[in-house]
């Protein structure tokens, strides 16, 4: 009979009960916390139990799916074979297990011969089976002596098994997706990691540098990225390194120190060349010794974005040899990760400018500059049609030395004017059709279909990045900024963010975006203390002035507050064009439809983000037949008629009148483009 663990989400614990009174029936052991002794640390007894069960079965519902221990226990049952999931209710599984057969238990009351509850028993008893007949490992043994450890330091290692959420940022998808264009050879270069040096005697950071090396080491190896054991790692410590790095075929080391002094602990990493003795990366970070999990966090984001990057880099056919280009093609990376500000967004396009130019059979670093230029035109006006050349010639230029390169196809897609939505929407699902795999294809056509309000293709454009991805949770905050945008609950997207900002530091994009979210949760206090903060972008701006008043009007509504919103949204709307979509969100959010119209007039698509056309702040805007006027005059009238694909608004029940009829009378009376 099998020993099953049981996870499950506090406000299940009924039905789990049910669960384990019948798999007890049935013959079979369980265990779940309510047994924890309570002597015991709890994260400890969590991992030796999950260490010991033949099966783990995840009971799924909403608050599970919230639960970091939930996600954590089944990331663990997957990785080790021996998950078993059902859900009792309607709501989606998180990724990757919504990708994995489970039993439907919703509304479920534990009778035993229902034909769902028996797929579970199956299921549970072959896993057994699978497991007893597989060979039989040896665990590492415990070092004799080892000092015994406290609630935080067993909580952080713990921390091991939510390593999905680990790196949220898409940037790090960005990296670790594009090595992920074909599968691995033996040829490939492998990658060792190093334990972390504690450079103090602390116990707690011993646990955290092998905490983070472990991370790292089990997310790269997650990701297809050969890493070398830990013994062999090791090795690279003795007197005969350079034998074993040959011997194993290592191409990367990283290595790193962890000091605690007083209240701080600073972390040192850096990546070097073993075959050239070359340091070709290097990084510090420090953060309070009460703050580990999060210092975990924002180190393992960086290292692994940088790696994942080298592994691009050190493909066997033109890969780069040169520890100096590969110093700036990693360079390039981390600011890529960060595009915090316009001039670090020169500076890395820079950066792999000359690697292209040093290694000019490169072809992922002429892909990255293609995508770089065309992200970051409109950054440099003075530039932007340079940059745009500059792209297209680094684009077909990739594509003659690699025709599968799907960021070639997203570069080209990105190049192209807005207005030119069939074609750009044509090259991403061309760079999907060279590499279903790729996430950022699937990325960028989900942003592509939401600027034509086609939500729910987006979603599931999205998703399917994410699906592609293996890292859980790299596209989830994508995932709810489109979910919250298109109407859906914004709980989510706020904490996506603003974990973002704790993770990553602060980055305009992230602070837009929880900005965003909150303003959708109506979260008025929170926004105003964004919006008046000392680093807030926006600060004495004919943009922040306006945005400060409009919250301020939202949360008191009063005609004083309303009215002067009203007038620094016109007068932002006048001063600062590119951002006047903003002005005519909040103008239609106060309720002052025909000055929303108004500033309308001067949209321009290539300018303007559409998407605000189609979020709930724009609602009363779009239940107005003039809508259409200006969907015509963006372009998006011709594509939603030559495509077949209409926007998900014109199926709302309650719309007063019919888009395509609209639309049709529109063009007809000239008002397309």
């Amino acid at each position: 009979m099998a020993n099953v663990f049981i996870s499950y989400e506090r406000s299940a614990g009924a039905t789990a009960q049910i669960v384990i009174d019948l798999l007890r029936a049935r013959g079979h052991t369980t265990w779940w916390d309510a047994e924890i002794p309570p002597h015991r640390d709890y994260g400890d007894v969590i991992a030796e139990r999950l260490q010991a069960a033949d099966a783990v079965l995840v009971l799924w519902s909403n608050g599970a799916a919230q639960s970091h221990w939930v996600r954590a226990e089944a990331d663990h049952a997957l990785e080790h074979g021996k998950l078993v999931q059902a859900a009792l209710d309607a709501a989606p599984l998180p990724l990757p297990f919504n990708r994995i057969q489970f039993a439907k238990l919703a509304g479920w009351r534990g009778d035993a011969s229902t034909a769902e509850w028996q797929k579970v028993l199956e299921s549970i008893e072959q896993v057994a089976r699978e497991r007893a007949a597989a060979p039989t490992t040896v665990s590492e043994p415990r070092a004799v002596g080892a000092p015994v450890r406290s609630r935080a330091v067993a909580r952080s290692r713990m921390w091991l098994l939510i390593a999905g959420a680990v790196v949220a940022a898409v940037a790090l998808a960005f990296a670790l997706a594009r090595f992920r264009q074909a599968p691995p050879s033996p040829s490939v270069a492998r990658f060792a990691v190093l334990p972390f040096d504690v450079l103090s005697a602390d116990a707690d950071s011993r646990f955290f540098a092998d905490a983070l090396a472990d991370q790292i080491a089990t997310t790269l190896s997650r990701n297809h990225i050969q890493v070398v054991s830990r013994d062999d790692a090791a090795a690279l410590r003795g007197p005969d390194r350079d034998g074993a790095v040959a011997r194993l075929g290592i191409a990367i080391v990283l290595d790193g120190t962890v000091r605690r002094e007083g209240d701080t602990v600073t972390v040192h990493t850096h990546l070097d060349d073993p075959v050239r003795h070359a340091i070709v990366w290097s990084s510090e970070r420090e953060g309070p010794a009460d703050g580990l999990a999060l210092l975990q966090e924002q180190v393992a984001k960086s290292v692994l974005n940088v790696l994942g990057c080298s592994a691009r880099a050190l493909r066997p056919v033109n890969g780069l040899t040169d520890p100096a280009l590969l110093t700036r093609y990693l360079r390039a990376c981390e600011l890529f990760s960060r595009q915090s500000t316009a001039g670090e967004q020169m500076q890395m396009i820079s950066e792999v400018r000359a690697v292209t130019e040093g290694a000019p059979d490169f072809a992922p670093g002429l892909a990255d500059l293609a995508v770089y230029d065309a992200m970051f035109a409109g950054s440099a006006p003075e530039r932007t049609d340079a940059m745009r050349e500059e792209a297209a010639e680094a684009a077909q230029r990739a594509l003659a030395l690699d025709p599968k390169s799907p960021d070639a196809y997203v570069a080209q897609a990105l190049i192209l004017p807005t207005t030119q939505r069939a074609e750009r929407e044509r090259l991403l699902r061309e760079g999907i059709r060279v590499d279903p795999s790729f996430a950022n294809a699937h990325g960028f056509l989900a942003n592509a279909l939401a600027t034509a309000g086609r939500w729910r293709e987006a979603i599931d454009e999205m998703r399917l990045a994410g699906a592609a991805d293996l890292l859980q949770g790299d596209w989830s905050n994508g995932i709810s900024l489109m979910e919250a945008r298109s109407g859906g609950p914004p709980a989510a997207c706020i904490e996506a963010f603003g974990r973002d900002l704790n993770v990553a530091g602060f980055t305009v994009g992230a602070w837009s975006q929880l900005l965003t979210c909150r303003s959708l949760g109506r979260q008025w206090d929170e926004s105003l203390a964004m919006l008046t903060a000392a680093n807030a972008p926006s600060a004495g701006t004919p943009l922040g002035d306006a945005m400060v008043a409009s919250v301020t009007a939202y949360k008191t509504g009063s005609i004083a507050d309303r009215e002067k919103a009203r007038a620094l949204n016109l007068a932002s709307a006048k001063a600062l064009p590119a951002f006047l979509h903003i002005a005519m969100a909040n103008l239609a959010q106060l309720g002052f439809v025909d000055d929303a119209f108004a500033v309308a007039a001067g949209y321009d698509a290539d300018v303007n983000d559409t998407t605000t056309l189609f979020d709930p702040f724009t609602a009363s805007m779009r239940r107005d037949p003039r809508f259409m006027q200006i969907a015509a005059r963006v372009g998006l009238v011709d594509f939603w008629r030559t495509s077949g694909k209409w926007p998900d608004f014109c199926s709302e029940p309650e719309l007063p009148y019919d888009c395509r009829a609209e639309a049709e009378r529109v063009r007809t009376l000239g008002g397309s483009t």
